[in-house]
């Protein structure tokens, strides 16, 4: 589509009309410049619009992929092997229909929670919740590439984290915030179990450098580094949780210089010669009797 969204699903101010969902067993949802699934709630009565999808893709070439609009009700989203990706090179670009371009998903509903479900699959690109939305992802054995702009930081905005699953961070320059406010979803920023991969890059500015921050430590997901450790500029980093003042942070923590091929903490101990060694070699040298008399 190069004129709007691909799938609109709208609550309706019916009483009787109120819960819009669509079930594709597979799809291929692709706009150029507009959401490519949009979820709206802009009818007073409290909606509960619902999207399901078992394979294929939803692809923003310059907007957002998945879309959330409205003030009333809420929406959920659920997604089997299916893959979420933003084409756009900047997040926050301009709206298309209320829906800020350049976000895998982006959400600026004021209504009830809503709420992705992953299972499977891929999300390339950021996440944003505008202040005053909720929105939860629930991932299930999903690669969140958190990536955003590659020329500057990007901060990926949600209410809580639910479920297990893998979060990839191309650059760490790159965060997660979670609210804390998912109302419904119970207290805290959720309980997800996530592995978090850091492939090759340039070391953070900072140690340590926050990569998550949970506003409401009542409850929070847990995370642990793929390997236990990265390699960065030449230093470990290892991943460290800190709990304070009513909030948790996952940090990345500057360590010791990594080992090097061929460096100092890679040489290997050379075995010495002795009298026998010497004898033994200057036999095969042809100069047996000069040893015999220097060593006689």
């Amino acid at each position: 589509s190069t004129a709007g969204s691909v799938v609109m699903l709208r609550g309706s101010d019916s009483a009787n009309l109120n819960n819009a969902k669509v079930t594709l067993n597979q799809a291929t949802l692709t706009s150029y410049f507009y959401v490519a699934l949009m979820l709206m709630n802009a009818g007073s009565v409290r909606s509960r619009v619902q999207y399901s999808q078992t394979s294929g893709s939803i692809t923003a070439t310059q907007g957002s992929a998945v879309g959330y609009l409205g003030a009333a009700g809420s929406a959920t989203v659920t997604l089997r092997n299916t893959d979420i990706a933003t084409g756009a090179m900047e997040p926050g670009g301009a709206d298309a229909d209320g829906v800020a371009a350049g976000y895998a998903v982006y959400s600026n509903s004021s209504s009830d929670l809503n709420t992705l479900n992953m299972v499977g699959g891929t999300i390339s690109g950021p996440i944003e919740t505008e202040t005053g939305a909720k929105l939860s992802l629930v991932l299930d054995g999903t690669l969140w590439d958190s990536k955003g702009s590659p020329d500057s930081a990007t901060v990926n905005t949600l209410s809580g984290l639910w479920g297990n699953g893998t979060v990839r961070m191309p650059d760490i320059r790159d965060t997660i915030t979670l609210r804390g406010d998912a109302a419904g979803m119970g207290d805290g920023c959720g309980t997800a179990s996530l592995v978090l991969q850091v492939p090759p890059q340039a070391p953070p500015t900072t140690s340590p450098f926050v990569v998550m921050t949970c506003r409401n430590a009542a409850t929070y997901p847990s995370m642990a580094l793929a390997g236990g450790s990265v390699v960065l500029g030449g230093f470990s980093y290892t991943l460290q949780r800190v709990v304070a003042d009513g909030r948790a942070y996952y940090q990345l923590v500057k360590g010791n210089p990594a080992p090097t091929e061929g460096g100092a903490n890679n040489v290997t101990s050379v075995p010495t010669l002795g009298s026998w060694g010497l004898l033994a070699l200057a036999g095969l040298l042809g100069l047996g009797g000069m040893a015999r008399r220097r060593f006689s």
